[in-house]
């Protein structure tokens, strides 16, 4: 889970408001998302319009982002048109989209305006405030910019550093707080026992280190590797001479993790604490495990920012839960949706084909299915 994000709500991609937003950007390291190079359309109560941008953009959103600041600037008195299209279109969250919805409860909202007055008619942020406490979010503020001779008077960037430091300050509570439900409470159960992992997944990753192909000396990458489960499977192929990455966004799994390679004495495992999404790599791998990491593979963002850096015909496998479509799949696929929101409300929703985005990434795709199709294995070979 990301810190926060931008959202430029302005019909000019390259103006004051952008300027502005550029500025708190560099202050927070915070991404700018443009709506104005999306393709968003009205709202339609025929929801026959579902196809274009939103879906995807609010998914992206809800899925990786705990603050969420709108940028727009003023035109005639309100929110630019841009942004309020964007808004009516939330409705779609109330609607058909109820389970995106539910996922901007609790998330934090502030409001970055721009308009050639330094100061503001009564009532400006009032759609957001009221917005913010109608979907569960918290309102946390906001800040008004102008600019003088094309440049950012030194009141506003005063102005800025304050919304910066506020904004920052609630990033640190979600540091504190990122780790999921069962990293708070299995992780700290396991502590003890590095080696810990249950009796019947060990097969389960034995097979998934073996369908990996991997041969002495390879380098893999372990994408949300957790504690570390894979390693011993891995590092059995791979040798000495190898190397494997781990990649593991929760600060208190890691340590489990670190205590499992200190323990076994291994010195070729390296895990690097990042989000996949933005996680930085270096050199060529020859395989990606992605084991019970839905975060990773049902992400686009994240295999966009992994494949660069796979060797041709690598070998990629995946391993998951899933709602089975078997005859009695219906007993327990409630029962995983609620446990999964649960204990990882970052997670992607489960469905039947968790594998679909990255399917079409990989040559010889296969899919597995265990223990009555409520879990999965998945492996292909990475293209030209």
């Amino acid at each position: 889970m990301k810190k926060g994000v931008i959202i430029l709500g302005s019909s000019n991609s390259n103006g004051e408001t952008f300027t502005v937003s550029k500025y708190l950007s560099d202050k927070t390291s915070y991404q700018i998302i443009d709506l104005k190079s999306k393709f968003i359309q009205p709202f339609d109560y025929e929801f026959n319009n579902s196809n274009d941008d939103f879906l995807p953009l609010i998914n992206e959103i809800v899925n990786n982002y705990e603050i969420i600041i709108f940028a727009t600037p003023v035109y005639w008195y309100t929110m630019s048109g841009t942004m309020k299209i964007f808004f009516d279109r939330i409705s779609d969250c109330l609607k058909t989209e109820k389970e995106t919805g539910r996922k901007l409860k609790g998330k934090e909202m502030a409001v970055l305006s721009w308009g050639s007055d330094k100061e503001l008619k009564n009532g400006f942020y009032m759609p957001f405030i009221e917005s913010a406490n109608y979907l569960g979010m918290k309102y946390v503020g906001e800040v008004h910019c102008w600019l003088k001779d094309n440049d950012i008077p030194e009141d506003v960037e005063h102005q800025l550093n304050t919304f910066a430091t506020v904004v920052l300050e609630i990033d640190k509570k979600h540091m504190k707080s990122k780790d999921p439900l069962y990293a708070r409470f299995l992780v700290q159960f396991t502590r003890p026992f590095p080696d810990f992992d249950f009796p019947f997944i060990k097969k389960v990753r034995q097979k998934a280190a073996k369908l990996l192909n991997l041969k002495k000396g390879d380098r893999i990458i372990d994408a949300g590797c957790g504690s570390g489960g894979s390693f011993p499977y891995l590092i059995n192929m791979i040798g000495h001479t190898g190397e494997i990455i781990g990649i593991e966004i929760s600060p208190q799994t890691i340590k489990n993790t670190n205590k499992r390679i200190t323990k076994n004495n291994w010195q070729n495992i390296y895990v690097i604490e990042a989000d996949a999404k933005t996680v930085k790599l270096s050199g060529s791998f020859n395989g990606l495990l992605m084991f019970a990491a839905p975060d990773v593979y049902a992400s686009e963002q994240a295999l966009s920012n992994i494949f660069p850096h796979l060797a041709v015909n690598s070998k990629v496998v995946l391993f998951g839960a899933k709602i089975s479509k078997k005859r009695f799949g219906w007993i327990l696929n409630g029962a995983l949706r609620l446990v999964f929101s649960i204990f990882s409300s970052s997670t992607p929703s489960l469905n039947s084909e968790p594998w679909h985005i990255l399917e079409n990434r990989l040559l010889n795709f296969q899919v597995e299915e265990y223990f009555f199709g409520w879990m999965f294995i998945a492996h292909g070979s990475v293209a030209k």
